[in-house]
């Protein structure tokens, strides 16, 4: 089931191809589809054996039903899920679109599917515009809902956590177990003038911020030569638990920490995983190959190279990788990335292929997971984390988020224009 490109006078070109129940004309367009959703939420309504069946396929595997009244409340779950992601949604819209974007109370206090089913076929009172946002709304809470279902229940999802801690041991094994030497180090950011870069001493010059680094020195043997290089920071992510590195500004020094995503949300792991969904046209939670990512910090380009090798030697072999993206030696692969990548993001990115074994993943033979690599230097990732500059982590996602999921959830045609330049 498809709907065509939509675009209305003056507005974006939408393409509902892959997620079809967020085209607000659906049921106009279609009136097949719109016969049969009507006819079968009427059944539900009148037979409680058919309604309980509808949520044990929706929740449950053949064999393990559970009663209506338990589902009801582990669906409502999602569906509480769906309205708070909507509303984190409108909150990085510029405010005067935050009130004309403003939800419908009805949708978001109701958790209860057969009640938000009747809002899209009988929207109830108001004016035609309110009307017809109220039956849109009560349809995209629904079907979120739905591919916050789909995503939790995959099993890339719930190994996630495991492919992470392997990964981690790893790690540990083969290349932290070679540190040489540890020690803290603090460089100094000017935003005044970012161009300059991190300089290991404060000057007089602009408004300096002192970043702490943790260091650890690597030093290992290999076949084909030995690697030396300064490892500044490392971490994993498990497809954006974290929403980017903490940055308030107006203190003197900070930590290279991280804040939790959608930490109001029940299942805040999906919700990263539901807004690529919506940007890349993928109905398929598995279709994306970034659950896993690990990012290492290094002093320079050569560090960036030399950390590179040793990871492909360390991790299973040069064969094992690919997509790979070198700004450094080729900036050309810019439009590799993102569309909302800064043109000054600079960083070296691939993808490894980890043969997971089986002992630890509860099957009969092993099987490979992916994990995004991404290296940076220290200047690169302060100008990605800065709020100042253009190259900003969270810059960026705003930049996803209102370029290629609130055309989605936000039909220019129901809810107006919103400016989307930011910077």
């Amino acid at each position: 089931m498809s709907s065509i490109p939509v675009t209305t006078p003056g507005a974006c070109l939408v393409d509902y191809e892959a997620h079809p129940f967020l085209d607000p004309h659906l049921f106009e367009r279609d009136r097949y589809v719109a016969r049969y959703f009507a006819r079968i939420f009427r059944e539900y309504t009148r037979n409680d054996w058919q309604y309980s069946r509808l949520l044990n396929r929706l929740l449950r595997p053949v064999g393990e039903e559970q009663p209506a009244e338990v589902n009801e409340r582990v669906l409502a779950s999602y569906l509480a899920d769906a309205t708070t992601y909507v509303r984190e949604l409108l909150a990085l819209l510029p405010p005067a679109s935050q009130q004309d974007f403003a939800t419908d109370p009805l949708v978001d206090e109701c958790n209860d599917l057969m009640r938000l089913a009747k809002m899209i076929f009988k929207p109830g009172q108001g004016d035609a515009q309110s009307r017809r946002r109220r039956q849109f709304e009560a349809q995209r809470k629904l079907y979120l809902a739905k591919l916050l279902i789909h995503i939790e229940n995959t099993r890339m999802v719930q190994d996630g956590p495991r492919h992470r801690h392997y990964l981690q041991e790893l790690l540990d094994k083969e290349l932290w177990s070679f540190v040489r030497d540890r020690w803290a180090w603090t460089g100094w950011f000017d935003q005044a003038a970012p161009e300059r870069g991190v300089v290991n001493v404060p000057g007089p010059r602009g408004k300096l911020e002192g970043w702490e680094f943790d260091v650890r020195k690597v030093v290992r043997d290999m076949p084909g030569g030995a690697y030396d290089v300064d490892v500044y920071h490392f971490d994993t992510r498990f497809k954006k638990e974290t929403a980017g590195y903490e940055y308030q500004p107006g203190q003197s020094t900070y930590e290279v920490t991280e804040r939790t995503r959608y930490g109001d949300m029940k299942r805040n792991r999906s919700a990263s995983i539901l807004s690529k969904m919506l940007r890349k046209g993928i109905n398929d939670p598995t279709a994306i190959t970034d659950m896993l990512g690990a990012k290492f910090i290094v002093s320079g380009d050569h560090a960036v190279h030399q950390l590179a090798d040793l990871l492909h030697q360390v991790l299973g072999g040069p064969f094992l990788f690919r997509n790979q993206v070198d700004l450094f030696r080729r900036p050309q692969d810019h439009h590799r990335l993102n569309p909302q990548s800064s043109r000054r993001f600079c960083a070296f990115k691939e993808d490894v292929d980890i043969l997971f074994p089986s002992h630890a993943s509860k099957r009969d033979r092993p099987y490979f997971f992916a994990v995004e690599l991404q290296i940076l230097t220290v200047d690169g990732f302060l100008r990605t984390v800065h709020s100042q500059d253009y190259a900003s982590h969270g810059e960026y996602k705003r930049r996803q988020f209102l370029e290629g999921v609130v055309p989605y959830v936000f039909p220019e045609e129901l809810y107006g224009r919103v400016e989307l330049v930011v910077g």
